[in-house]
């Protein structure tokens, strides 16, 4: 899990230019949001569960799920879910498109890693972070296969 989530993190930092590399962060939960964001835009990835299948001749089969959750500043309602083209800015709905552009099937150079697909994608909900500041969230979850 750590490798995946460490790749996950270089992907995204790489596939979404609208969000500066100190906002795409590993987090202990999608409620949480370190006080270092600067911007308008942060992403957190979440270690979910992992599934565990003996195969024959001593191979594993190991299902991995994370969950990636996106945080857009309410400056805007509508905008922190639809995105603002006067200003270029994802809402969640575009970043959570972003996302999918940048890892479905997007293997990783993982060694063993046989696929990457979304299974669900959360409502969008409000958040109230440190100092009260408020943030549109939507998360979505990927399973990815390994086998080695």
């Amino acid at each position: 899990m750590k490798t995946l989530l460490a790749a996950i993190k270089a992907a995204l930092q790489t596939g979404i230019a609208e969000a500066r590399d100190g906002d795409i962060f590993i987090t202990p939960s999608l409620n949480f949001l370190p006080a270092g964001v600067k911007s308008t835009l942060a992403i957190g990835i979440k270690d979910g569960p992992v599934a565990r299948r003996d195969l024959t001749c001593g191979l594993v089969e190991k299902t991995l799920q994370v969950q990636v959750g996106v945080f857009v500043r309410l400056l805007k309602p509508e905008a922190a879910v639809m995105g603002d083209d006067s200003t270029s800015s994802l809402g969640v709905l575009e970043a959570i498109d972003a996302i999918e552009t940048t890892l479905t099937d997007n293997l990783l150079s993982i060694p063993g890693m046989m696929f990457a697909r979304p299974v669900a994608e959360a409502a969008s909900e409000l958040f109230v972070g440190e100092g009260g500041a408020a943030w549109q969230t939507k998360s979505i979850t990927y399973n990815y296969i390994w086998e080695g």
